[in-house]
């Protein structure tokens, strides 16, 4: 998943840290991140050797991760987490609340590009993209720099959707060759 090991990967040492627990999104999680681990743990059943917690990390999706952000979490884990894990972020957003719904907006835009729907004519889009490094930078200063160097919005934005029809329907034409 595109974002899922950046966050899943800076949450979890914390997670571990402040939970005391290497698992501990096995044993704090409710509802559908419950069963999205339960369902990790069947895979895994079959696998010979050690869990580690590093896999489920790892196999877990963007909207896993999100899906942490919601209410039910409040307590039992973003009181002590946000400042470790977003140690960057603005006051205004440094809740709970304003990481989700920054959150749930990246995840929505990130589903609709990996659902192949078209995002070229989007209200806002590139606010969207400003409000996604912004939200990588909150995280990581270095990571929001490496993403700025290899970033290419801008230059496609700009030239906009005419200029790839062609060769995206000469790509489409030969996808099954």
């Amino acid at each position: 998943p595109s974002h899922a090991p950046s966050l899943g990967t800076r949450l979890n040492p914390f997670g571990n840290t402040l939970l005391e627990d290497d698992f501990w999104f096995r044993t704090q999680l409710i509802g559908r991140e419950r069963e999205t681990i339960q369902n990790l743990d069947t895979a895994f059943a079959s696998k010979v050797g050690r869990l580690e917690p590093g896999r489920y990390i790892s196999e877990c999706s963007f909207g896993f991760w999100v899906g942490l952000f919601r209410g039910a979490y409040e307590q039992a884990l973003w009181t002590s987490l946000i400042p470790a894990v977003f140690p960057y972020t603005p006051r205004r957003f440094r809740s709970r609340r304003g990481l989700y719904d920054r959150l749930d907006l990246i995840r929505r835009l990130r589903n609709r590009v990996f659902h192949h729907e078209p995002i070229w004519y989007l209200p806002h889009l590139e606010q969207r993209h400003e409000e996604i490094l912004e939200t990588i930078g909150w995280i990581s200063p270095a990571m929001l720099a490496m993403t700025r160097l290899l970033d290419r919005f801008d230059s496609v934005y700009t030239r906009g959707a005419r200029p790839y029809a062609k060769e995206l329907e000469s790509i489409a034409q030969n996808w099954s060759a």
